[in-house]
Parts: structure tokens; C-alpha cells; sequence
């Protein structure tokens, strides 16, 4: 006979919590890699490119920050894309740096056949500070 004490079995609830931690780290790996995977092709279409450079050209814009130095999606604003047949449409928050600094404007813009325009004025953004 062995004097040795036995190992006591871990508990089935301490087995269920590192189960369930570990299924939660990968859910939120997956959704921070879902996200910015939406990001990305939000920053890269051409719904984005046609109102990137409308926005480059805006007086309201440049009268804001100056010369326009970068323009991307706002990380948490908006970003609405509808397509129906050869009709597109997209409303979405912008971070534009300038050189007199930065401001967040919406803008939106439609297309039929791949002909872009936008469909009003690309509107600041009031900052809770003003």
C-alpha cells in the first residue's frame, strides 16, 4: 500500500470556466477581425474613393481644417451602404485632417450606373468643446 496522498479531481465548474474563457476569447477575436475587416473594404470601395475626393475639394472642408492632409471613415461613426440594381447609395461619417487641424463631416452620395454625385452638402460635425 502507498502512503502517498492521491491528487484530489479538479471541480466540473472550475472545467466549464476555462472552457467558457477560452470560447470568449475567441469570440472576441473574431469580432475585432470582423470589424476591421468591414473597416477595410469601407476605406477601400468606390463609394468611399468618389466621396474622399469630393471632400478633398469642399470649400466648407477647407475652410475648416485647411489643406486637406488625410480623410478616412470615422472609427465608431456611421456607415450606411444601400445597393438595388444599378442605384447605389452611401451616408457615412468622415475624420478629415487638415492643416489647421481636424473635424468629423457627414456626407452622402448616390449613383446610378457607376455615376457618382453627392446628394447634399458635406456637413461639419459640431465638437462637444464648441
Amino acid at each position: 500500500m502507498s502512503t502517498e496522498p492521491r491528487p484530489k479531481p479538479l471541480r466540473l465548474g472550475w472545467r466549464v470556466a476555462g472552457l467558457l474563457t477560452g470560447s470568449m476569447s475567441l469570440v472576441a477575436v473574431l469580432t475585432v477581425s470582423l470589424y476591421l475587416g468591414v473597416r477595410y473594404l469601407e476605406s477601400h470601395g468606390p463609394a468611399f474613393a468618389f466621396v474622399q475626393s469630393e471632400v478633398r475639394r469642399s470649400p466648407e472642408v477647407m475652410q475648416r481644417v485647411g489643406t486637406v492632409a488625410s480623410v478616412a471613415p470615422a472609427p465608431f461613426g456611421p456607415y450606411h451602404y444601400h445597393s438595388t440594381g444599378s442605384k447605389e447609395s452611401v451616408a457615412l461619417r468622415l475624420v478629415v485632417v487638415g492643416s489647421r487641424g481636424e473635424a468629423q463631416f457627414d456626407a452622402k452620395a448616390t449613383a446610378e450606373n457607376g455615376n457618382w454625385a453627392l446628394t447634399g452638402p458635406v456637413v461639419a460635425i459640431p465638437l462637444d468643446s464648441e
